[in-house]
């Protein structure tokens, strides 16, 4: 049987080729799920098609975070919770960052079509917020939190990734 511990990792699955954060959960209890295993500890860090200056900033998130996770107020389910919230908060800025300078970089049906995009994830990410929040959390126990906020981190990394390929 697999032992849980408490940490925030990101990883690879290579049964469902996911990239999996989570706060809480060993890689190993996600990849048993699958019946597969983690390739590798990844990073926050820009992937493919992330311009440098993206990637920059994701690193200095990245550095932050895992900065205030190996600190006291990181060990507790409050402050990892907290140490998540505040790399989505930064996540969140350069995201309105990067919208703004491809919004201006691109001719205007372009950046019509993107806004268009960009309003519906909006759309999505609070109708996300929403259903995160509802009743099926209360029996899920204090560690649903950072893994929310892990995801909520999962999914405007990934955004950022689809808009840095307008980005000039």
């Amino acid at each position: 049987m697999l032992e849980l511990r408490t940490l925030v990792t990101a990883a690879l699955c290579i049964a469902c080729g996911n990239v999996v954060v989570s706060a809480g959960v060993a890689p190993e209890v996600h990849a048993a799920l699958h019946g597969g295993a983690f390739d590798r500890p990844l990073h926050l860090a820009a992937g493919a098609g992330v311009t440098e200056r993206a990637a920059v900033a994701a690193d200095t998130i990245e550095a932050q975070a895992d900065k205030c996770f190996a600190s006291a107020r990181g060990q507790t389910t409050s402050g990892m919770t907290e140490c998540s919230h505040e790399a989505y908060i930064a996540y969140d800025a350069q995201l309105n960052e990067l919208y703004q300078r491809v919004l201006h970089s691109t001719d205007a049906e372009s950046a019509r079509l993107i806004r268009e995009a960009q309003r519906r994830w909006l759309a999505w990410r609070q109708a996300e917020a929403a259903a995160s929040n509802g009743p099926w959390r209360s029996d899920r126990g204090s560690m649903s939190d950072p893994d929310i906020e892990a995801l909520k981190i999962d999914a405007i990394r990934e955004r950022i990734k689809e808009l840095s390929y307008y980005a000039n």
